[in-house]
């Protein structure tokens, strides 16, 4: 019972969320949804946040037309339980998904399932690791890719499969894109001219 309430109380603002998104909108205006992650990424080290080197001048652009969370935390100090909360809406004590190999239960929705529900096609691309099928991050998902790429460059794959599945998507049915990547995470091992730039 106590879970089932904890699952309830969790689903409130998604499905606000939902809600605000469909109400009153035929399919064809209903918004686009891309969620990027770029896993262990410094908001103390981005121009947008305050940090007087131009580290970020995609990310700064982006942000003067978006908004900007200035308090957002963490659920848990790792990649698997915060990503899990991230799909679930549940504290990671709720959700369970704990490393190594914790696994999200069948009976917990996530935002992918409940989008698609609502008529969205949904695609998620990533490394592997802690955001892998095998934890419940593929569910509800019409295409999952978490294959790791075996080349240099694994963010620029993760992300052009992405932008194929957007650039496939008819005009007159929303979509929700995941993509994730590790590229900043150690081992840090950047290209020339990265290596030196900040020196």
């Amino acid at each position: 019972m106590r879970r089932e309430k904890m699952i309830r109380n969790a689903l409130v603002p998604v499905v606000a969320l939902l809600a605000s998104l469909v109400a009153g909108c035929g399919p064809d205006h209903r918004p686009n949804v891309i969620l990027i992650s770029l896993d262990t990424l410094r908001a103390d080290h981005l121009g947008c946040y305050g940090y007087s080197r131009p580290t970020s001048p995609f990310l700064d652009g982006l942000a003067d037309r978006g908004v900007i969370f200035d308090n957002a935390y963490v659920q848990f100090p790792g990649t698997l339980p915060s990503h899990m909360s991230i799909f679930t809406g549940l504290n990671p004590n709720e959700h369970g998904v704990l490393p190594p190999d914790g696994a999200l239960a069948p009976e917990i929705p996530t935002l992918p399932e409940m989008l698609r529900t609502a008529g969205y096609r949904t695609a998620g691309f990533t490394e592997g690791g802690y955001v892998a099928g095998s934890f419940g991050f593929d569910r509800g998902f019409d295409r999952f890719d978490d294959v790791v790429p075996k080349l240099s460059n694994d963010m620029e794959v993760v992300f052009s499969r992405g932008l194929e599945f957007i650039r496939a998507q008819p005009s007159h049915r929303p979509f929700f894109v995941f993509l994730h990547t590790y590229a900043i995470h150690d081992p840090y091992l950047p290209s020339l001219p990265y290596t030196t730039l900040y020196l």
